[in-house]
């Protein structure tokens, strides 16, 4: 038993390691591809082959992250990363990102919260945003005709000075309605499904990472029959508010950049000019090494700048890079 511990540890090890070195190369070929399709001077075909190339790589690169998303929760990696972020705005991102996938088959994408939902929290965003586009994303995939509705509701909190809540989540669609049997046995294994053939062809690595996911923010994916037809999942999770800012003026928190709290051109005025041109070249070149050697440099206090870039890097967006130091280099 001991040996074979051993060896699936080194197995999620290996795994853990080649999945973060396929994504080197692959960081040139989106980046790239993302800054070429831009060029004004390209032909119509010529733009649409690259489209085509993109898209072939962000696949690549989803099945890439989904085997290193799960062989570092095997190795026991997995970790939290909580910082304070405008759940109201991740909401609203969600719907706006998969509304034209839902229009597209004519189906109806509702977003409703409760009326207590705060809209500053302390959790992981990152985890939590890829935990409700998988499940609202997946509710399109299953609904021929009808509605897909995302909830978010306030379930728990000790008093109103509380900093400690409970959030529920729910995606509720009106296509195919899981079979009462075998609700029980859905367990989201990656390498075998338990749903009813209906559900085969929509099963993949995302299932077995967003239980996980969910299990790491303290909660517990549920999945049962709707009303009538349909489907609904479930999940509850433990987060702080951060109640000193739900009376902030909007405006003063408006987004600079999509999924970037508060993040602007401004906010690299702490760092040295020289510092800010290799940032520049970095992203000029989509080298996420190089970037990630930079961005470590960022003092601790200014770990929000930090962690608000590295999410930029982590999602290829080196274009919003390149607009947020463009200033700096050609003054």
């Amino acid at each position: 038993k001991k040996i074979a511990e051993m060896a699936n540890q080194a197995k999620s090890n290996f795994f853990s390691f080649m999945s973060h070195e396929l994504r080197t190369p692959l960081n040139s070929i989106l980046g790239f591809t993302q800054l070429l399709v831009a060029d004004s001077s390209l032909q119509e075909e010529q733009r649409k082959n690259l489209k085509i190339v993109h898209r072939s790589g962000e696949q690549l690169l989803t099945l890439i992250n989904d085997i290193l998303a799960i062989s570092r929760l095997e190795a026991g990696l997995m970790t939290l990363n909580e910082r304070q972020f405008d759940l109201h705005r991740l909401l609203g991102f969600i719907k706006d990102i998969l509304e034209v996938k839902a229009q597209a088959k004519n189906l109806q994408l509702i977003l409703e919260w409760s009326s207590n939902l705060p809209q500053y929290i302390y959790a992981d965003e990152v985890k939590l945003r890829h935990i409700l586009l998988h499940l609202v994303s997946n509710a399109i995939k299953l609904t021929e005709t009808g509605i897909i509705t995302l909830r978010a509701i306030q379930t728990l909190v000790l008093d109103e000075n509380s900093e400690n809540i409970t959030l529920h989540f729910e995606v509720e669609n009106t296509g195919s309605e899981i079979k009462n049997e075998f609700i029980s046995r859905l367990l989201f294994n990656p390498f075998q499904s338990t749903l009813n053939a209906n559900f085969n062809d929509f099963i993949d690595l995302n299932w077995s990472i967003c239980h996980e996911f969910i299990r790491v923010m303290g909660g517990e994916l549920i999945a049962h029959s709707g009303v009538g037809n349909g489907s609904i999942f479930s999940f509850d999770i433990n987060v702080k508010v951060d109640r000193k800012r739900e009376n902030t003026d909007p405006e003063l928190t408006s987004k600079k950049y999509q999924g970037q709290e508060n993040l602007c051109t401004q906010s690299l005025a702490v760092m040295p000019g020289a510092w800010i041109k290799e940032l520049y070249y970095a992203a000029a070149q989509c080298s996420d090494r190089q970037l990630q050697s930079l961005i470590e440099k960022i003092p601790s206090e200014h770990s929000s700048l930090a962690q608000a870039l590295k999410d930029l890097v982590e999602n290829f967006q080196f274009d919003v890079i390149l607009e947020l130091t463009n200033p700096y280099v050609y003054k």
